[in-house]
Order: C-alpha cells, then sequence, then structure tokens
C-alpha cells in the first residue's frame, strides 16, 4: 500500500485485487482522499464542522456530541470505471472518519468499511455495493461491537421506469 499527503488530503492504492486481505487507508480530515483497490474506486471528500452548523440549539452530525469535527460531504464509488449512484443521505451519517477498507465479499459484490469516531462514539460503517448501486449501509458500535443501525437502499428508478 502507498500513501501519500497531498494538499490536505491522502491518495491510498493497493495494486492487489479487492478480494485481498483489506488494507486499512488513512481518509484525511480535510480535503480530499482517494483509495484505488483492483476495479474499485473510492473518493471521499470531509471538511471541518463549521461553528454554525453546531450552535447550541442545533443538532450536530458530529460523533459522541463533539462540537468539532470532520464531516463527510461528498462521496463517490466506482466500479471499472463506472460510477455507482450514492443515497443522497448515506454520507450525512459520515463523521469523523480516519479510515477505509474495500474487499470484494462476492464476484462483483464489494465492501467498504469506514472506521470513525473515537472511544464511546466510535463507528463502523460498513456499505455494500455492486457496479449498479449501493444496497444497504450498516453501522457497528466501536467499542460494544454491536449491530446500531442497517439502512436498506432500494434501486427505485429502475421500478418507476418499468411500471
Amino acid at each position: 500500500m502507498i500513501g501519500l499527503a497531498l494538499a490536505g488530503g491522502f491518495v491510498a492504492s493497493s495494486p492487489g485485487k479487492a478480494s485481498d486481505a483489506p488494507a486499512r487507508h488513512p481518509v484525511a480530515p480535510q480535503g480530499e482522499t482517494h483509495i484505488t483497490v483492483g476495479t474499485v474506486a473510492i473518493d471521499l471528500t470531509t471538511r471541518a464542522a463549521t461553528p454554525a452548523e453546531n450552535a447550541p440549539n442545533r443538532a450536530t452530525r458530529c460523533t459522541g456530541g463533539w462540537t468539532a469535527c470532520s464531516l463527510v460531504d461528498a462521496m463517490s464509488i466506482r466500479v471499472h470505471g463506472k460510477r455507482v449512484p450514492i443515497p443522497d443521505r448515506l454520507p450525512l451519517l459520515l463523521a469523523d472518519v480516519s479510515t477505509a477498507s474495500v474487499i470484494r465479499i462476492a464476484p462483483e459484490r464489494y465492501r467498504l468499511t469506514l472506521s470513525g469516531g473515537d472511544a464511546a462514539a466510535g463507528y463502523e460503517a460498513r456499505i455494500y455495493f455492486d457496479r449498479h448501486m449501493v444496497h444497504h449501509m450498516e453501522i457497528w458500535s466501536g467499542e460494544m461491537h454491536l449491530l446500531e443501525q442497517v439502512t436498506v437502499y432500494h434501486d427505485m428508478a429502475s421500478k418507476i421506469l418499468a411500471g
């Protein structure tokens, strides 16, 4: 694995297949992170939360109720060079991401694992996808290793067009 710090971001690359043992790639707290594993490419854009976003009477996206954190603003996944649609709300659940890894779990099926937070506020987001869509996301607690949330996504566009 190669990890380089570039202009506030990271670029990481693993030469092996996505099915190799997952390497954990660092995610920049601010800026862009690019990860390529086999035929899968992941781009994350993070930024510091602004004071207005963390005003006393507002809900915060920061983990553990912290008032300063790193938020995921944008995310893209490409498989074989083709962009995979990502549900709009998926990045809203991600903050303080520190590492990312990608593995192939079946032919043409993948899991992106993002680790974030710290201690009791730590979590692991497991995003399952193929070259067509994100199928579901699981949020696991960091310390207790318990499944906290499962979000299932459906391809509504193809259902509407077929109907």
